[in-house]
């Protein structure tokens, strides 16, 4: 009894714990079949961190996101998420990008399979964001990664 004690003054302080908790309190009121697993799915959901668009919307899981705001040359499209939790988020998707050869406004688009990664979360005053994006894909025979900080507040 000590031990389930001592688990349930541990649940008791964490955001994660106070959460499972409330679900465990309204399966012993409501019953074990009044409760749906998209109920529990949207408690959790809400503690996922997002990333911010280039239009400073938080979004979860986007299908394409446009990496350089500036002048979306480049992004990233038929995004597939394979993990996304509070640790960080993975994809596979295109990755576009402008050759700027020989000036951007000249150059062509050109495309990528790619992997994705999300990472380093952080609290900010538009809530948990992803902070970090990466993206590995190969050029020329050659692995190349790309690397860069995303927005975490709208951009002016």
């Amino acid at each position: 009894m000590t031990n389930l004690r001592a688990i349930l003054g541990t649940l008791r302080t964490t955001a994660a714990g106070a959460v499972l908790l409330g679900a465990l309190a309204f399966v012993a009121i409501a019953g074990p079949g009044s409760v749906s697993a998209s109920a529990v799915a949207i408690g959790h959901a809400s503690a996922l961190p997002k990333v911010m668009t280039c239009a400073g919307k938080t979004v979860t899981r986007p299908s394409s996101y446009i990496i350089t705001c500036a002048d979306g040359y480049t992004y990233l499209s038929s995004i597939h998420w394979t993990i996304w939790s509070p640790g960080g988020a993975r994809a596979t998707a295109t990755y576009t990008t402008n050759t700027c050869t020989p000036s951007c406004v000249a150059g062509k688009n050109v495309h990528y399979p790619a992997n994705v990664s999300l990472s380093q979360a952080r609290s900010t005053s538009s809530g948990r964001l992803f902070t970090e994006l990466g993206v590995a894909y190969t050029a020329g025979g050659k692995l190349h990664h790309y690397h860069t900080s995303l927005p975490t507040t709208p951009l002016p």
